[in-house]
């Protein structure tokens, strides 16, 4: 996999993560959100 593709790769996993993860807390309190967001953004850093 080249690295344009992989980048391409990582940018919409990180964006149908975030998506589905504001989908699943749309119920939720604020505080979980940003938590939650913060665990995102930690584990795209680490991809």
């Amino acid at each position: 996999m080249s690295y344009e593709m992989y980048e391409d790769f990582k940018e919409t996993m990180a964006k149908t993560i975030k998506t589905e993860l504001s989908a699943k807390t749309a119920n939720n309190n604020q505080s979980s959100d940003n938590d939650l967001s913060q665990r995102l953004e930690q584990i795209v850093y680490y991809i």
